[in-house]
Order: C-alpha cells, then structure tokens, then sequence
C-alpha cells in the first residue's frame, strides 16, 4: 500500500500523517473566499484528507483507483475534489465568522502560535531543519503558520460561543442528549491484512488464512459465544486491551470510514462484519451507558469537543450559506495534479523497492538451498 503517512508528514500539524511531497512552486492561491485568500496549502491538505478518505471506502489504494470506482454516487476523483472544496471552504469561511463575531487575536493568541510553531520546530530538530522541511513539501513557512492562526481562531470561535465563559454554554443535558444521538460504542475482533508497522499488505496466502478465521469466529460470534472472550482471545487490534469497554465514537470521528458505517449500521447488541483497509472485522455493537461514561471528566470534555466542532460546522453553513468564491483554475487544476501524480509516483516507486526486497529474498533462499544441496 502507499504509505499514506510520508505524504501527510508535516499534515499532522494537522493530525493526519508523515513524508515528503515534492511540492508545486510557488500557485498563487487557488481560491478566494470572502477576500480570504487560500493558500496552496489549505488547498492541499484537504485533498490528502480527501484521498485518505476515499482509500478508506474503497479499501483500495490511490494508484489501483479507475473510473469505474465509485463513493457515494460519484467518481472516486470527482468525490475527493467535492470533499477537498467543502472541507477548504469551512476552513476559509472560519476567518469571516472570527470577524463577524467580533473577536480579536490578541496577544495571548498571538503567544499560542509562536507556542506552536516552536514545537513542531523541536520536534523537527530545530527551526533550521523545520523550515527546511517544509519548503522540501513545497509549503511556504508563512502558509503554514497561517493555517495554525486558522485552527487558533476557530478554536477561540467555539471557546467564545460554546464553552465555560460562552454565549452559549453547553449544558450536561445538552452534552448527554447530543452523545446518545450522535455517538455508537462497539467492540470488534480485528484480523489484520497489513503488516501494523509497515502498513504493508500482507502475503495472500496469510491473508486467505486469515479469512478462513474471520468466517470460524464470525459463526461463533453470532451462535451466542461469550464475545468478551472471543475479543480478548482472538482480536489482533492492540487498543482493545487499553479499551476494555469498548470504542465510543461519532460518523465525524477519524476511524475507518468502512468500520465506521458498519459499526452505525447495526443495533444494540447486533453483530456484523466487514473488510476494511486495516483488516476483517467482526463488530457487536452495545449500549451506550450515558451516565457511567460522563462520570470520567475525559469522556465529557471529548463529548464537549466533539459538539463543539459540530456546532461549528452547522455555524459556517448558517452564517454563510452563499459565500462569495473567486476560483483560480490554473492554480487549482496545478495543486490537484501535483497531489495525484505525487501518490501514483509513490506507489510506483514502492512498488518498485518491494519487488526488489522480494528478488533479493528469493535470491537468497535459492543460494541457501544450492549451499544447503551441496553440503
């Protein structure tokens, strides 16, 4: 598989992934929202998300992608450049609302940014190194530092309208009415078909055994065995040990989109399965125990932020329901071309270095077995 992460490297900024995208020059901006101008980078980074997503649906990677790949009723690229265009609108629309509420970034905002960018400038081994980095991803320093201006303003946004202090201060009630509405828990039994540190696609004779196992503990599941035990004996996913109790998560959340809509699909105490990019997964889904789960102070402050960005979200489409957009085509069509031929070029390359390391091993066992014959 193409390892999603090096593209999305210095992404995680905005929490995606890691690597080196060979960059696209200097654009110009690709849109202009409201006279916001967005940079190539705010651009970009929703058309990986985009492409993450899609790889997701389609359990398939970038480069194995064909017209005839369809999400939601549209071609796989047509969905990921729709998926980019919102997902950068909401972005850009974030500078009209700060405006238009009045709010101001001040200078303890202003110490929040440099906060940042000094962090993931130690975390890269110095300025040097990570500004280095990303002008190797084609990623100007002051794009950058704008998009975490963005996030601070949006952060601030929510603060001012939904928090402790805000106009409209979330209840308990309002957090436990939101989460039985909006959140599933399930457990799951995970027989993985990657390689969990490479992120690899396994060997098909692995991954046939491993289907032969999916479908021996799917009938066990659905007889009525203990599934707790069959969690605990059989599931090969690392977090159901540290998650005892089950994975709490909303359709907005990052998990896998498959497991996601499997997992939403099912009722209480109703099991299914299904393929994703990580593996088969048998899924029970389970009550959700509203009072218990609100007892940790963690869970509610997850709850709250989980709200907090929905409420956004509605905020933006209610506030600017008919934005003014001014599209740069030649930068648009640039930034989408760079990005594809990126991914097509990594799996190329990869798939080069993997048949390499499979040559030199067959090499190596065919020169044991001569020396082996010999002896």
């Amino acid at each position: 598989m193409i390892k999603l992460r090096k593209i999305f490297s210095l992404l995680i900024v905005i929490s995606i992934f890691v690597g080196a995208f060979s960059g696209c020059g200097s654009v110009g901006s690709p849109f202009t929202v409201n006279d916001y101008k967005v940079s190539p980078f705010m651009y970009r980074q929703p058309l990986y998300a985009g492409i993450q997503k899609a790889t997701s649906l389609l359990v398939k990677d970038f480069s194995e992608m064909t017209d005839e790949d369809m999400i939601d009723g549209k071609n796989y690229k047509d969905y990921i450049i729709d998926y980019a265009y919102e997902n950068m609108l909401e972005q850009a629309l974030i500078n009209s609302y700060f405006k238009k509420l009045g709010l101001k970034f001040d200078d303890s905002d202003r110490k929040t940014l440099g906060e940042q960018l000094a962090y993931y400038q130690q975390a890269y081994g110095g300025k040097s190194n990570f500004e280095s980095q990303l002008k190797n991803n084609g990623i100007s320093l002051d794009d950058f530092t704008e998009y975490l201006r963005n996030q601070i303003k949006a952060n601030k946004i929510k603060t001012s309208l939904y928090g402790e202090n805000g106009t409209n201060k979330l209840t308990d009630d309002e957090l436990k009415k939101a989460f039985e509405e909006k959140y599933v828990r399930v457990k799951h039994i995970l027989l993985s078909t990657i390689d969990t540190n490479t992120r690899e696609k396994l060997p098909e004779d692995t991954i046939k055994e491993k289907e032969a196992e999916f479908n021996r503990l799917l009938d066990l599941a659905k007889s009525g065995e203990n599934f707790d035990s069959l969690v605990s004996t059989h599931s090969e996913d690392p977090g159901s040990t540290s998650n005892p109790d089950g994975y709490y998560f909303t359709e907005d959340s990052s998990y896998d989109e498959v497991f996601k809509k499997t997992s939403f699909s099912l009722k209480v105490d109703e099991i299914g399965s299904c393929l994703s990019s990580f593996g088969y997964h048998i899924i029970k889904r389970y009550p959700l125990n509203t009072d218990e789960f609100f007892e940790d102070e963690n869970n509610k402050n997850s709850v709250l932020t989980e709200v907090m960005q929905a409420k956004l979200k509605e905020g933006l489409k209610n506030e600017f329901s008919d934005p003014t957009v001014k599209k740069n085509n030649s930068a648009i069509k640039k930034i989408q071309k760079d990005v594809f031929d990126e991914l097509i070029e990594s799996a190329k390359s990869n798939s080069t270095n993997t048949n390499s390391e499979e040559q030199s091993n067959t090499t190596d066992q065919s020169n044991t077995s001569d020396q082996s014959s010999n002896g």
